[in-house]
């Protein structure tokens, strides 16, 4: 309810912005279909919710067993910097295809 998974950017990312609302990093990923980046930064934002709140860099994830996989790493510079309202204090992944 507090949290939007398909913000798209002008660089071709797209991004969740609102897990800080749930004490949670949002996450960011590039050059992937819009629908299929929406489908993986909401299946990241319920597994971050739901199973493992102790994500680091350097972890994996895919939304099923023959998916993808993509690596985690922290995001230096988020999309909504300066946005007091918008900025995650928690800050940000980025998904990167391994």
């Amino acid at each position: 309810m507090y949290v939007l998974d398909s913000i798209g950017d002008e660089h071709g990312g797209v991004y969740s912005c609102g897990m800080h609302n749930l004490g949670l990093k949002d996450s960011i990923v590039y050059d992937k279909d819009f629908q299929e980046a929406v489908n993986l930064l909401s299946a990241l934002g319920y597994y971050q919710l739901m199973e493992n709140k102790s994500l680091a860099p350097g972890h994996t994830f895919g939304i099923a067993q023959d998916a993808p996989v993509f690596r985690l790493d922290e995001v230096s510079e988020q999309p909504n910097n300066g946005d007091d309202y918008f900025k995650n204090p928690y800050g940000m992944w980025f998904l990167e295809r391994i």
